[in-house]
């Protein structure tokens, strides 16, 4: 048996350590072991037996809790909100018409492109018709959901939602505010719900089952780069 058919077998040896430690399907390919565990996780695994090393590489597609939805009425809001900040300008009062008039195609365009999705582990907020900004914010950062309503709000029948996180200092900081949130109590208690329940099920455990799941494989894998290691040189020989 040569070099290149012991790194063969070490590989298949890897791949049903693999197969065995995770229970899920493999697909070899010149020396890059590709290990797909179901729709929402993939395994990355590549040996490389000249340094002697294994990464393994874990991607995860999070699985989608709820996607909020925003009322149309805030659309209405924000054209009076900007025609109040003109009025106050004073010099902006003769833009009010103007704004009405192309302000209502702006901010219909402006909630089309706001989103809120909570997953398992993150709320994901995208927001921005030119500049565009997402914010991924991990439910155990999470200090509050606080709702705001002003006077404008309140007679719409809408509220804000801010989402507060812990400082660097040790304060508080609102990281992102969203308006218009259809159902905003019930949404902001489903979000607290889940970062409650993914913090409890951290405290019981004490670490994830991932990595001591990966911790396992990486032993296994080792020893299999070992056995490689010891016999390269025999077959050099």
């Amino acid at each position: 048996m040569n070099a290149k058919a012991v790194v063969t077998n070490a590989m298949k040896h890897a791949q049903n350590s693999l197969v065995r430690a995770a229970g899920v399907n493999s697909l070899m390919c010149s020396g890059l072991l590709r290990v797909v565990s179901g729709p929402e996780c993939y395994c990355f695994t590549v040996a490389d037996v000249a340094k002697q090393t294994c990464i393994v590489i874990r991607m995860t597609t999070p699985r989608i809790l709820r996607d909020a939805e925003f009322d149309p009425r805030v659309c209405t809001y924000w054209l009076l909100s900007g025609a109040l900040i003109m009025l106050v300008c004073v010099v902006t009062i003769p833009l009010i018409p103007f704004w009405f008039i192309f302000g209502r195609m702006i901010t219909g365009k402006f909630l089309d492109r706001i989103s809120c999705t909570l997953t398992e582990q993150t709320l994901i907020v995208k927001k921005g018709l030119f500049n565009r900004i997402e914010k991924t914010i991990p439910l155990e950062k999470i200090t509050d959901l606080a709702l705001r309503q002003g006077p404008i709000m309140r007679r719409m029948g809408l509220k804000s939602l801010s989402v507060e996180t812990a400082g660097a200092s040790g304060g508080q900081s609102a990281l992102v505010s969203l308006i218009g949130i259809v159902d905003t109590v019930e949404f902001r208690d489903t979000v607290l719900a889940q970062r409650d329940r993914l913090n409890s099920a951290k405290s019981q455990t004490g670490s994830p089952s991932t990595p001591s799941l990966e911790g396992d494989v990486l032993s296994d894998i080792r020893d299999t780069l070992k056995r490689i290691e010891a016999k390269l040189p025999e077959k050099g020989g």
